[in-house]
């Protein structure tokens, strides 16, 4: 009963999380995903393969969740340069959010 608990708690927590990444990119101006259908998408078992919340053309940032390791954040595409202005905008933000 304690782990189903303790699971419970992580995924509120990370839904949570996304959220506040979520509210976060749309200041950012990028198009987020319908964010029930995100939050959502974390229940499922395929969670643990990530899904996209933000597409900008070609690149775009995905999120992944599982049990333990609780939410994670990367990019896709053009975005996978370290360099790329929009992605180190994303990354300052979130950082500054305390997100990442």
């Amino acid at each position: 009963m304690e782990n189903f608990i303790n699971e419970n708690q992580e995924m509120n927590e990370s839904m949570e999380k996304l959220r506040d990444i979520l509210a976060v990119l749309r200041e950012l101006n990028f198009r987020v995903l319908d964010e029930d259908m995100l939050l959502e998408s974390l229940k499922e078992e395929t969670a643990k393969a990530g899904f996209p919340i933000v597409r900008d053309g070609v690149d775009g940032i995905r999120v992944s969740y599982s049990e333990g390791n609780g939410l994670r954040i990367y990019f896709t595409n053009g975005f996978m340069d370290d360099n790329h202005p929009r992605r180190l905008d994303v990354e300052t933000r979130l950082k500054e959010e305390g997100l990442i």
